[in-house]
């Protein structure tokens, strides 16, 4: 859920690109973004809390400036589509990066694989 929807607001595609965010953070660090035992403390996390920029592996510093931009609290300063996420994970593919080889190497589990599959493709 995104800041804006955790509040009620407008809600449009930049809400998506929030989602998209997560999901690629948790693939590549294979921990949630914003987490907790109790839903209203996630909702307190995605509003006022930042993910834990540690947990990325250090070979993972290409994907974070894309991790960043999905997950700003307001959606005015996030991608505004998906396709712009789709040309910075291309650019990073098509280089020799350490980025690539440590996300697919952390894809071991059915769901990352089809995830990376799905971002190679």
């Amino acid at each position: 859920m995104s800041p804006e929807q955790a509040r009620g607001t407008p809600v449009d595609k930049r809400g998506d690109i929030w989602a998209f965010g997560c999901v690629l953070y948790e693939m590549v660090t294979g921990a949630r973004a914003f987490k907790s035992d109790d839903v209203t403390d996630v909702i307190v996390a995605v509003i006022s809390g930042e993910p834990d920029w540690q947990t990325l592996p250090a070979t993972a510093s290409g994907v974070r400036p894309l991790l960043a931009r999905c997950l700003k609290k307001d959606p005015k300063q996030r991608l505004h589509a998906i396709g712009d996420a789709r040309i910075q994970i291309e650019e990073l593919l098509s280089g020799t990066s350490e980025d690539v080889a440590a996300v697919r190497a952390q894809a071991t589990t059915r769901p990352r694989r089809v995830a990376s599959v799905a971002i190679a493709g």
